[in-house]
């Protein structure tokens, strides 16, 4: 197993990084995708005009794997 690190960075704040043990880095994209699924049904509405919420993956030499962000927009 490999571990992972995953950190949510929502309105400029960082959260506390989570470390998650997974066989590799396709099972750690996998979960990073259900979690920012999940993430966003917890925000229940919450998430506004022009805000941004962004996860990042990790290896455990804290070398960047992935990110997955969700921006949004207001244009009026």
């Amino acid at each position: 197993m490999t571990q992972f690190i995953f950190t949510i960075t929502y309105r400029g704040d960082s959260g506390t990084p989570v470390s998650v043990e997974l066989p590799d880095k396709r099972a750690a994209w996998k979960e990073a995708v259900a979690f920012c699924g999940q993430s966003m049904e917890d925000l229940d509405g919450d998430f506004g005009q022009d805000d941004e919420w962004l996860l990042s993956v990790s290896d455990e030499r804290s070398l960047p794997l992935f990110e997955i962000r969700c921006v949004s927009k207001h244009f009026r």
